[in-house]
């Protein structure tokens, strides 16, 4: 009895250490705590603000083993200059009338991300487009 166990045990233990860190490869982006910032605006309501960051709260998930730490609109003269900038050239955006600039910091760790770097990252630019008032679409992200 005791030369079977001795074996089941020890696979046990390894398929318990071969789960875990396969769980640990596919933790989705945390946004628990991050620090929404408000910044005025004479573009854009506090619910529109709002709306927006709450497409990139969701999309964020998707940046997996990183964690958002804080994100705020830009302000009315990155998304001036940016509108002007995006005009025309992106049609995969689809039809949009409006644009708005989020800013965000965020922290990759682990390097299971194969499009960043462990580390930290600063004032992350996030795009989001809409037609006609409609719901805010995430467009485009990365820095400036």
């Amino acid at each position: 009895m005791k030369k079977v166990f001795l074996p089941v045990l020890c696979l046990a233990l390894c398929y318990v250490l071969c789960c875990t860190a396969c769980l640990r490869l596919s933790q989705p982006g945390n946004v628990d705590a991050v620090r929404i910032e408000t910044v005025d605006s004479a573009l854009y309501t506090q619910q529109d603000i709002d709306d927006a960051i709450a497409v990139i709260l969701e999309d964020f998930k998707s940046f997996t083993d990183c964690t958002l730490t804080r994100i705020a609109y830009a302000g009315d003269e990155v998304t001036q200059e940016e509108i002007e900038c995006r005009r025309e050239g992106y049609e995969s955006w689809g039809d949009f009338d409006e644009l708005i600039v989020l800013m965000s910091d965020f922290t990759v760790i682990g390097n299971h991300n194969d499009s960043l770097n462990d580390g930290p990252y600063t004032d992350w630019n996030w795009i989001l487009v809409r037609q006609d008032g409609g719901p805010w679409r995430h467009a485009d992200h990365g820095y400036g």
